[in-house]
């Protein structure tokens, strides 16, 4: 009962997902995360914490599979 899309972009990724959710007009977003945290997080970076901060509409993050 879902209707889905997938899209490839190029750009900053957390921008650039906020920009097609706004352009497509999503009503959710979904994300797999790693769950780092610590200094691996601050190395890295967190694409699912730089979107949880920035988006205006339900986000969805589920924890990817470590295997």
């Amino acid at each position: 009962g879902f209707t889905t899309r997938t899209c490839v972009e190029i750009g900053p990724v957390v921008d650039t997902i906020i920009q097609v959710a706004e352009r497509e007009g999503a009503g959710l977003i979904a994300m797999a995360s790693h769950g780092r945290t610590g200094l691996s997080r601050v190395f890295y970076g967190s694409v699912a914490a730089g979107v949880l901060h920035l988006v205006d509409r339900p986000l969805l993050l589920i924890r990817a599979d470590r295997n």
